[in-house]
């Protein structure tokens, strides 16, 4: 699985940046796995959406605007994690996670 999702997600899909750029396509994912309710993997890509240049207050927006489409209790769960990971990175913990660069 993960040499699949190396090459087809990180490679095919992130590397597309001709019609969205590494920044966009963390916002679309963010909200993505905000409603699957994914948590640790939403947490990666909090980390991710970071390095990509998505600001904290983005990331926040993303959670409240998820939460009029996915319902709060899914938007709550995400802004644990993701108040956590700012919390991690203020703090000066890795901010992309080991062995993804995108």
């Amino acid at each position: 699985m993960q040499a699949l999702a190396a090459e087809f997600v990180f490679g095919h899909i992130w590397g597309d940046t001709e019609r969205l750029d590494r920044r966009s396509r963390s916002l679309v994912t963010l909200g993505t796995l905000i409603a699957l309710r994914t948590g640790e993997e939403f947490g990666n890509h909090v980390r991710v959406g970071l390095a990509n240049g998505v600001t904290p207050g983005e990331i926040e927006e993303v959670i409240t605007h998820a939460s009029a489409y996915v319902g709060f209790p899914a938007a709550r769960a995400a802004m644990v994690v993701a108040m956590r990971i700012f919390e991690e990175t203020a703090a000066g913990a890795e901010g992309t996670p080991a062995g993804q660069s995108f």
